[in-house]
């Protein structure tokens, strides 16, 4: 009896939790999705829901969900559509429990999701952000033979970066937290908020996080993570060839908003003034020279290979780009 009594008391030392989860024509999968937080391990003490101006019948979903369980809800509904980045950052608003999911309206948690994050939060008082592996799964839930980690490459350097506190090192480069899978202490807002019109929500909590405090993420994929053809980000592994023809084909103002970002990042860890690590507003200010140098590259490709070489040489593609992938690109690219 003992030991089948022993997570209940567990639970009671568990952080309150909220949920962040905005909506937009959700309605084939909102009340799938609802149930399963619902029916999750460890109860809820908020759902915020913030609609994009659906059309669908999302919102009548929503509120007949609401209706059927005791845990509060917060249902806001936007006159016109402002896009996802904005309508989170108003559920986030709008959460009031010390830790906060984010979920999206499309896939499904696994019922022990919550109460292994909360243990997390509960055991390392300096953990800010914590986001995880996720299975990938087909339109009805079919298990598509892979995960998120397995799709975005994350490799075993990338990994033991992030578990050993050096998570920023990770993030200038490259952003592995997917807002689905992703809780943080609600304490995260007073600096992260609000988030600039140049980032998507999920990297820039992650990264500025990574930049203050402590980001780690979970091995076990807790979250199915729906592949539909209305994805707004989705995730697949993409093959050599692939990989190269989005290297090289043109971006538009590819290299004008990634400096944009990069200066973003810095005039906000900057005005941070020591909240910020000297270090990290250092590795943001090489990361903005970086981008700046890219951005500048000649037009004409054989002009680029002398200064591309010696950036390459310098280290600064490996620690502030994605290594070759971003050599290629450079190199062989239409400006």
């Amino acid at each position: 009896m003992a030991s089948a009594a022993a997570p209940e008391a567990q639970r009671a030392w568990l952080p309150a939790w909220s949920v962040a989860l905005c909506t937009y024509n959700g309605a084939p999968y909102i009340e799938e999705q609802l149930r399963s937080i619902l029916d999750a391990g460890v109860q809820c003490s908020q759902i915020v829901v913030i609609d994009d101006a659906s059309s669908d019948g999302t919102v009548e979903m929503v509120r007949a969900v609401a209706r059927s369980t005791r845990i509060p809800f917060c249902i806001e509904v936007n006159a016109e559509n402002i896009g996802s980045a904005r309508s989170f950052q108003r559920a986030l608003l709008l959460t009031a429990a010390p830790i906060v999911f984010l979920a999206d309206q499309d896939d499904l948690w696994d019922a022990r999701k919550p109460a292994r994050m909360l243990e997390e939060f509960a055991r390392r008082p300096h953990l800010l952000l914590l986001h995880g592996d996720a299975r990938l799964v087909d339109d009805d839930g079919n298990d598509l033979g892979t995960s998120l980690f397995d799709a975005i490459e994350v490799t075993a350097h990338e990994r033991a970066t992030i578990h050993f506190g050096d998570a920023f090192d990770v993030f200038i480069k490259r952003n592995l937290a997917t807002g689905a899978t992703l809780a943080l202490r609600r304490s995260l807002l007073d600096i992260a908020l609000p988030i600039p019109n140049a980032w998507v929500h999920d990297e820039w909590l992650a990264t500025i996080a990574s930049a203050i405090g402590t980001v780690d993420f979970i091995e076990e994929p807790l979250t199915l993570y729906r592949q539909h053809g209305k994805n707004q980000i989705g995730a697949r592994r993409l093959s050599l060839k692939e990989k190269i023809n989005e290297s090289t084909r043109r971006h538009g103002d590819y290299y004008i908003v990634r400096e944009e970002r990069a200066a973003v990042l810095l005039e906000r860890l900057i005005g941070l003034g020591p909240t910020a690590p000297p270090d990290r507003v250092m590795k943001a200010r090489a990361k903005l020279a970086h981008m700046h140098f890219r951005k500048e590259l000649p037009r004409n490709h054989a002009a680029r290979v002398g200064p591309v070489l010696l950036e390459t040489l310098s280290g600064k593609y490996r620690r502030y780009s994605t290594g070759w992938k971003s050599i290629v690109r450079d190199l062989f690219h239409t400006l």
